[in-house]
C-alpha cells in the first residue's frame, strides 16, 4: 500500500459506513467528498473533519450526476476511488414488498 495522499468520492454519508468512512479517511489525510441528499443538514457533522460536502441524490438524472462528479474532479484535479454507499432501508412484510 502507498502513503500516497487518495481523493474519495462517496455516496450516502449521513451516517452509518459512509459516515464512518469519511472520519477514517479524513484521520489519514486523504481528500474526501462527502455526498448525500439535504447535505447542509445531514452532512453538516461532517464539515469538522475537512471533508469536501456536496449535494447528491443518486437518483437523480445522470446529467446531475456527471455534474456533480465533475465538480469534485474540479476541486480536487482528479477522483481515486468511488465509494457508492448510498441505500435505503425498505421494512415490510415479504409479501407486501415489491
Amino acid at each position: 500500500m502507498t502513503n500516497e495522499k487518495q481523493t474519495w468520492f462517496i455516496t450516502g454519508c449521513s451516517s452509518g459506513f459512509g459516515e464512518q468512512f469519511v472520519r477514517q479517511l479524513r484521520e489519514r489525510g486523504d481528500n474526501v467528498v462527502a455526498t448525500g441528499r439535504n447535505a447542509e443538514s445531514k452532512l453538516a457533522h461532517l464539515k469538522d473533519t475537512g471533508a469536501t460536502i456536496l449535494e447528491l441524490d443518486v437518483t437523480a438524472p445522470q446529467e446531475e450526476l456527471n455534474a456533480k462528479f465533475q465538480q469534485a474532479i474540479d476541486i480536487y484535479g482528479g477522483v481515486d476511488v468511488l465509494v457508492n454507499n448510498a441505500g435505503y432501508i425498505q421494512c415490510g412484510a415479504i409479501e407486501e414488498l415489491t
